[in-house]
């Protein structure tokens, strides 16, 4: 069962030019789904007008963009492909294969899940099969990689890794989900040296975000079966509260609200 990725831009049909900001990552800029300076304008009739449209091929990635300049991943049907394109065109900038294509399984389709991410002129992105992947922005260029569940340890998920990375005081953090120990694993940024692991809790299909707490950056994240709340710096777990799940397929991110 397959179904293609489209990518389309379009502009509001309203007097006036919204500037854009960049969308780096899985939900946006403070990581609940919302365009800062992006409302709506009330009491107009607004029309839309497509710019652009580009097929692709299979998957569940969404898109990121800084600057001018757009990455998501799909399936060409042979391989995972990270892609970089003009966000005012939809012209290809560069692409990159992963690794070898995720085929759907138990009622899913082909190709990637997680969104990369976009920090400091590099593109960070994971695979299905665990391939985490750092790219330069500008070229594609693979600059280093590992494979979540090989080199690295972590519980592979049923329908493959879809934790989308984030960068947090020069690290890049994934959901590991091995339980020893293991939910969490950190790597240096622009070297991909293994930097800690932590957590004590399994994880399927969650992503961590970054918060503020007390004038410093922190991560939150659902496990499956706690919030938690961990230092970048070492992956210390400051607290965690259990909650409950329904059948160990949990995907949800938390979500902000003000200080809570």
């Amino acid at each position: 069962m397959k179904a293609n990725i489209v990518l389309a831009a379009i502009s509001y049909l309203l007097a006036g030019t919204a500037v854009a900001e960049d969308w780096p990552h899985y939900r946006g800029p403070d990581y609940n789904g919302i365009a800062p300076g992006s409302a709506v304008p009330q009491g107009k009739i607004l029309g839309f007008e497509l710019d652009w449209i580009t097929t692709l091929g299979s998957g569940y990635s969404s898109i990121s963009v800084v600057g001018d300049t757009g990455v998501t991943m799909f399936s060409d049907g042979t391989s995972n492909v990270l892609l970089a394109f003009d966000s005012s065109t939809g012209d290809e900038r560069w692409h990159l294969d992963i690794g070898p294509l995720y085929k759907g399984h138990s009622g899913s389709r082909d190709g990637p899940t997680s969104t990369p991410t976009v920090h400091g002129g590099m593109v960070y992105a994971l695979d299905p099969h665990g391939w985490l992947v750092a790219a330069s922005l500008e070229d594609g260029e693979r600059l280093w990689a590992h494979r979540l569940g090989q080199d690295v340890r972590a519980r592979v998920p049923h329908y493959g890794f879809s934790t989308s990375p984030i960068v947090i005081g020069g690290k890049v953090v994934v959901m590991t989900g091995d339980q020893e120990e293991r939910a969490f694993t950190a790597f240096e940024a622009k070297t991909g040296k293994l930097l800690w692991h932590a957590g004590a809790d399994t994880t399927t299909y969650q992503s961590p975000i970054v918060w503020q707490r007390d004038g410093e950056e922190r991560i939150l994240a659902l496990t499956d079966r706690f919030l938690m709340e961990l230092d970048p710096g070492d992956g210390q777990v400051f607290w965690q509260q259990e909650h409950t799940i329904i059948d160990n397929e949990s995907f949800t991110p938390p979500v902000l609200m003000g200080q809570d």
